[in-house]
This record gives C-alpha cells, structure tokens and sequence, in this order.
C-alpha cells in the first residue's frame, strides 16, 4: 500500500533529528503509528510555479550530516527565489553595471542544490553586454530557459568551457543579462578532505548541477538587501572601492571593465588571505610561509605593476609605477647576470623596458592609454602562476576556518 500525507514543517524537522538514519537509501526498522482525519484542507501553493518540495528539509538534512552541520543554522533564514526576486535578477545591469557587485553580494552565502549541495562563498558578477564588459558571458548554453530552467528566468549548472586552453567545469547562475561565476565553494559532503573548490573550476560534474533540476537557497538577509538596493537605489548604487573587489583576469587592461568591482565574498571570508587569489592581490600576500612566492619572484613583481594600473582606475588619476620599478631594479641587482636565465624574468624585464619607453615623455597618462600601448596581459600570465601557487594555501586555512565555524552539532 502507498500512502502519502501531509506534516507540519516543524515536526518533521524534528522527526529528521530522531530518526536513525545510517545511509541514505536505507533506515533500520520503525515503529509508528498513523492517524487518519477527516475533511479537506487547502494546500496553497508556492510562489514560484513548479516548486513543489521544500528545500529546506532536503538541506537540513545534507548539513546535518555533512562536516560543517551547523552551517544552516549560523548563516539562515535560507528561502528559495520568489517571484520578485527572480524579476529583479532579470534587470537590465547595461543601465546600471556597478549594481553586479550588489548581485555578487547577494550569491554569498548561497547554497545551491541537485545531485550534490554546494555552499557558495566567494563569486564573480558578469554582464553579458560586451560594450559594457568586455569579459561578458558567450557561452550559449548559460542562457536560462523557461522550459528548461527550475526557475525559468534563472540558470544553475555546471558547464565545461575552454578560456584559451583546457576544458574547464565551471559552476554558474545566469540571468538573461548577467552571470555570476563561483570561484570558492565547499560541497556539504561528510568528507572534508575533498570538499573546498577554489578557482574558476569546478570539481562538481555537470550532471551533479544542471539547470532542469538544480535549485538554489537564498540567505534572507542577502535577499532583502539586494531587494533594497534594487528598488531604491538601483541608479546610485556604488560599491566601496576595493582592489579586492576585482576578479581575476588576464586579459583586456585597456577596458574598464577589466577593473569593475564586481567580486564578493561572504563576510567570515571576506579577506584577502580567505578568498581566492587575484593578479591584483597576490602581491599583497605573506612572502613564502606557504604561500608559493617569494617577496621579490617574478609573479609578485608582476602583480605590483597590476596594481598600480587597478589602484589608477578606481581613482581616476594618472598611474603611478615608481615604486613598482624600484622593486624591479632592487630585485635586479639580486639576480645580476642570471635576469636572462629565466623566460619569466625575461617577459617581465621586456615589459618594464616597453613601459619606461612609453613614459619617458609623459609620467601623466591616464590607465587606458598605458594599457593600450603596453601589454599587461604578459605579466598577468605571469603573476597568475603565483595565485595558483597561493590558493593552495588558501584553499587549506579556508577550509580550517569552515571547520572553526560550523562543525559544532
């Protein structure tokens, strides 16, 4: 005989607590008893059509048992997307750019859901808009789809891509005009050793996340926040400025858009030292001590001449790279004959002489014009080699700090 029935929300959250659950799949015996009623009782539907299972019960129960169980507790209420919130997701952000980083801000903290859970922490906000970034989302496949999509208006998956060189799984939420990139997530899984991803890529399959059945859970906090700003100050908004705000890329320094502040992190990771690393921020972080770099290797050297074209654009002044030769010079002299051994320093000693060309008849340039005649895109590649070497570290102590925070039952 097949039975179905309705409980309170509250009993069988409690009744989950109880259970003794040893897998998934199976229970050991149970003894209980079912009492019948009589009479009809409306059931009203939720706001989003299709929505049928609460998620928070199928979330609860994943936490509990994972290794950070109180996750949902420290960081909830958690709601699914309403109806608004999908409708706002779906503005125009070529109006209005700077409100991707409030969309960012808004997916920290986020707890995606399918055939693996993921607790989304640190993400990267694009608009889709080439003219308005240049970094904007060309995969077809991210567009959502009403008759495909949970959400209709909303996409969550896992897509393989190629940014120039290999396949890469890549975690996503697409609207019609923008998509956010996760770049530090943790699966809810019972074994810690496996479970922080840290980078553009995934280790999640894209059959474990796919947009017909993956479905996300909002912090309320988050949700009504972004709410707020979207209704009342969707023209003014304007993110603090923060070179830690910027994403990682490698590409397009004469574009502004290179440099939007459009990178949030949830607040317990809100750090240089407990986010993903960046071309931008690898300069600033402790010489060695795990970190894969040394003060004066090529990759730092090469981000402080990154920074300095970031610091430029957020001020809007000329860029300033005195004190980033100097390093160069002083790491220079350490090197003495052996600057030509290695292709790095060759790269990075080429781009310094390109740069002294283009300013020794003008130290007042502003940022474009210095990345429109010289390529910063070679250090990047450059500096990059030492965020991976970083975010190694970093990937370690992000998941220390998961551990200190929720693993207490």
């Amino acid at each position: 005989m097949q039975v179905h029935g309705f409980f309170h929300e509250s009993d069988i959250i409690q009744m989950c607590d109880k259970l003794p659950i040893a897998a998934d799949a199976t229970i050991p015996h149970l003894d209980c008893t079912i009492q019948f009623h009589e009479g009809d009782t409306p059931i009203s539907p939720t706001d989003v059509p299709g929505k049928q299972v609460n998620m928070m019960l199928v979330a609860n129960q994943v936490v509990r048992s994972s290794f950070i169980p109180s996750l949902l507790t420290k960081n909830g209420p958690y709601a699914e997307p309403s109806t608004e919130l999908l409708a706002l997701l779906n503005y125009d952000f070529r109006i209005s750019p700077s409100l991707l980083h409030a969309v960012a801000k808004l997916y920290t903290g986020a707890i995606i859901i399918d055939k693996e859970m993921v607790f989304a922490i640190t993400v990267e906000a694009y608009c889709r808009g080439k003219a308005t970034d240049i970094h904007g989302e060309t995969n077809f496949k991210t567009l959502p789809s009403p008759s495909t999509c949970v959400y209709g208006s909303l996409s969550i998956g896992v897509f393989e891509e190629s940014d120039g060189k290999a396949m890469k799984k890549k975690l996503k939420i697409d609207s019609k005009h923008m998509n956010v990139l996760v770049t530090l997530s943790c699966r809810l899984q019972s074994d810690s050793s496996s479970a922080v991803d840290i980078g553009p890529t995934s280790s999640c399959s894209v059959h474990s996340i796919d947009p017909s059945s993956a479905r996300i859970l909002f912090r309320q906090s988050r949700t009504e926040e972004f709410s707020a700003i979207m209704k009342h100050e969707p023209m003014s908004y304007s993110p603090a400025p923060s070179i830690t705000s910027m994403r990682q890329l490698i590409s397009g320094f004469n574009h502004p858009s290179t440099f939007a502040m459009t990178r949030a992190s949830h607040e317990e990771f809100d750090s240089d030292l407990l986010m993903p690393c960046s071309i931008f921020t690898v300069c600033d972080l402790p010489h060695n001590q795990g970190y894969g770099s040394a003060a004066n290797s090529v990759g730092k050297v090469s981000s402080r001449f990154l920074q300095v074209l970031g610091l430029s654009f957020i001020k809007g002044t000329p860029a300033s790279f005195e004190s980033a030769i100097e390093s160069f010079l002083a790491f220079s002299k350490t090197k003495g004959s052996d600057m030509t051994a290695s292709q790095s320093l060759s790269t990075l000693k080429k781009f310094i002489e390109e740069l002294n060309h283009i300013l020794k008849d003008s130290q007042a340039l502003s940022p474009v014009i210095i990345a429109t005649k010289v390529n910063f895109s070679t250090i990047a590649i450059e500096a990059s080699t030492a965020v991976s070497l970083a975010n190694q570290k970093i990937k370690k102590d992000v998941l220390q700090r998961l551990q200190t925070l929720y693993n207490n039952r």
